[in-house]
């Protein structure tokens, strides 16, 4: 049986293709960009397969990344849109 994906890391990950950035991500969840950084890579080591494709001045979503985001971005809105 597979783990069931961290929904936090996801929430973490979707800040980052928003803000385009982990800085930006960094600031809008109120958290070090250093956290923002080990939850992508968690999120990307459990599921076995990089989401990012990071040099120092782009940041662009791999297939797989694109295809998460598609997927979890709807869910993550409508779970805020409930708290």
């Amino acid at each position: 049986m597979r783990d069931a994906l961290d929904l936090n890391a996801v929430r973490v990950y979707a800040a980052v293709v928003d803000e385009q950035s982990f800085a930006g991500a960094s600031r809008l969840l109120a958290m070090p960009s250093s956290n923002v950084s080990r939850h992508v890579a968690a999120l990307e080591r459990s599921l076995g397969t990089r989401l990012l494709e990071r040099s120092t001045r782009h940041l662009r979503m791999t297939e797989a990344g694109r295809l998460l985001y598609e997927r979890a971005k709807p869910l993550l809105d409508r779970s805020e849109e409930h708290t």
